[in-house]
């Protein structure tokens, strides 16, 4: 069931409303979504998200939760001044968030630009020795590269399969079907880097690695 909207109009928000108003507007254009995407996406109505945004309307804390859901931001975004994004995000060595690529039996990956909020790209370390059970073949936004670190490991890639050795890279079209592989007895750390301009898809990386989504 849709959240319930408030149809309360109001021209008197308090600064903090204002805030939120500004913050949603701002988050949407950021994520080049439109007012019906977000609609469809969320339940409410066309009408009463531009009457929010445009500051015409308050926003019940349910409907905000419901709006930070689908942004995939905690609903403290909302409430927080306006910030510069950061111009370079730097992960040192064994820093980044480690979760697992398509549940707990999948492979385990260290993320290394999450803080950059407007990228572009998606680059994560993966230890393919994590992985408790093969992939399922897999498809998402944009293109992929991958450039092995150490060890090897077989891709298949729409029905075709590759052996990648100690710095070998491939650059693929990440829509079409592909996984990588484990060989026997031998270890394999690879750089992967997603680049998508579907800005949905990096702020849903982790629901997505975690499969609490299906990528689009």
């Amino acid at each position: 069931m849709p959240p319930a909207e408030s149809v309360v109009e109001t021209t008197s928000l308090t600064e903090t409303e204002r805030r939120v108003s500004t913050r949603l507007a701002g988050l949407r254009r950021e994520s080049g979504l439109t007012l019906q995407e977000v609609s469809e996406g969320t339940g409410l109505s066309i009408s009463y998200l531009s009457r929010v945004e445009n500051g015409r309307a308050a926003i019940s804390v349910a409907n905000l939760a419901a709006l930070a859901e689908f942004f995939c931001v905690p609903i403290g975004h909302f409430f927080e001044a306006a910030e510069e994004p950061p111009r370079r995000v730097l992960c040192r060595a064994g820093e980044g968030r480690h979760v697992r690529l398509r549940g707990r039996r999948g492979i385990l990956v260290r993320m290394l630009a999450l803080a950059k909020a407007d990228r572009v790209m998606e680059p994560f370390v993966a230890d393919v020795g994590t992985l408790k059970a093969d992939m399922p073949m897999q498809a998402h936004p944009g293109q992929e590269l991958i450039h092995i670190l150490e060890g090897g490991c077989r891709f298949d890639y729409d029905g075709e399969e590759t052996l990648l050795e100690e710095g070998d890279s491939i650059l693929f079209d990440a829509s079409v079907p592909h996984r990588v592989r484990a060989l026997a007895r031998r270890r394999c750390r690879f750089l992967a880097v997603v680049s998508a301009g579907d800005r949905r898809f990096h702020g849903d990386i982790i629901k997505v690695l975690e499969e609490r989504i299906q990528p689009r």
